[in-house]
């Protein structure tokens, strides 16, 4: 958070300062959820740093700890900064979106399959190729049925694995 830890025990507020405007019911509900059944909380919200001023992602638990006779005696909390983590799972997602709109809007029939013959994944122009409807319908082919001969098959199974991919390859 770029505060010393000597800072939140002695101001209290701190922590609901340097959080974020849209978080702070959040952050505001730990001692409702606390006093309502006494259980360890965890939240996922944005805080101030300190000395950078942006905005970082934090998840954090409380627990409380009681005395010998049950009462709430204190908090014991854990903060982590998520933000990399955060950022690194967008960036992911993002990728992937784009990665699935390239694959479904190629031109070339693309496809992934197991080396049993089983699709497990095509776009539109695999399946006009092979006149079917739909992808979904194109799921539910046997790829070894594409195949001239079994021949035919395993001479391409043996391409691929030599070369670990096929540019350029067409078969009857």
């Amino acid at each position: 958070t770029g505060h010393a830890s000597r800072e939140f025990l002695e101001n209290a507020q701190l922590w609901s300062s340097l959080s974020h405007p849209d978080d702070l019911s959040s952050v505001a509900s730990l001692p409702r959820q606390m006093s309502r059944n006494g259980a360890a909380v965890t939240r996922r919200y944005r805080v101030r740093h300190g000395q950078t001023d942006s905005f970082r992602c934090v998840d954090d638990r409380v627990v409380p700890q009681t005395g010998p006779d049950g009462t709430r005696v204190t908090l014991f909390g854990v903060a982590r900064d998520i933000t990399e983590t955060i950022l690194a799972e967008q960036g992911l997602k993002q990728s992937e979106e784009r990665y699935r709109e390239m694959f479904m809007n190629d031109l070339t029939g693309a496809y992934v399959a197991t080396p049993a013959g089983s699709l497990i994944a095509c776009n539109p122009a695999f399946a006009s190729m092979f006149g079917v409807a739909s992808v979904e319908q194109a799921l539910r082919m046997d790829l070894v049925s594409v195949h001239e001969s079994p021949g035919h098959r395993q001479e391409f199974l043996d391409a691929l694995q030599a070369d670990r991919q096929l540019v350029h390859h067409e078969a009857e």
